[in-house]
């Protein structure tokens, strides 16, 4: 999804908001909502056309570490390639969102590599790299989670509307995405503590998306410098 409305330019760049969530957690409903809302830019690197392409070659079929490795890159070059458009909007002023950036991508293909046995870099690792690396960083971090059993559900909820793609399979099996959610708060909970991000958590099963976007509103630094 990429979505451009005017927002309120100057001689001020733009924001930039990461929101990370695992698949089902509510964040294409976040993001069509500030955009919608707050005039915020919105990119979502799983819904490019590359990354779709990979999903339907791949799915179902053998699931190792190559395949790990070779979607790893593609997302890479997702990110890279979108960073760019957005750094382009963010210097015009405009407030930006993605869903994804390299350290989405590095940690969740890091802890499948993790799970498929491989005793490389930790999360902690990966963390340290992205936080010490020269990458542009998000100003605000906003965290998107729902119960285990509410993900599933809403997953499932895809599939049963007939979309051939929302298997429970990789990406998308439920340990995995049960480990990922525990690992992403982990993550937020570290780099809260380093004081380089606003970080916000919202729960997407106790509240509704206008009840997060309300919430979101109050505690977001784009409104409250």
């Amino acid at each position: 999804m990429v979505s451009r409305y005017e927002a309120g330019l100057g001689d001020t760049p733009g924001k930039m908001v990461l929101a990370v969530g695992v698949d089902g957690s509510g964040k294409s409903a976040f993001l069509q909502g500030i955009s919608e809302s707050y005039d915020v830019i919105t990119i979502e690197p799983t819904s490019t056309k590359q990354a779709k392409a990979f999903k339907a070659e791949h799915f179902g079929g053998v699931f190792d570490e190559a395949l790990v490795d070779e979607r790893e890159a593609i997302f890479l070059d997702i990110n890279r390639r979108l960073s760019e458009c957005l750094d382009e909007e963010q210097e015009a002023g405009y407030n930006v969102a993605a869903s994804g950036n390299e350290l989405v991508t590095k940690i969740s293909h890091g802890l499948m590599r993790i799970i498929l046995g491989n005793t490389g870099k930790t999360i902690d690792d990966l963390v340290d790299d992205w936080i010490a690396s020269e990458t542009k960083k998000p100003d605000e971090i906003v965290f998107l989670h729902a119960p285990d059993e509410t993900i599933y559900h809403r997953i499932r909820r895809r599939q049963l509307r007939g979309d051939a793609q929302e298997v429970f399979w990789g990406f998308n099996e439920p340990d995995y995405l049960y480990r990922y959610q525990e690992t992403l708060h982990s993550v937020i909970g570290k780099l809260a503590q380093t004081a380089m991000f606003n970080c916000i958590l919202l729960d997407t099963a106790m509240n509704s998306k206008y009840e997060n976007l309300n919430i979101y509103k109050d505690k977001s630094i784009i409104f409250n410098e």
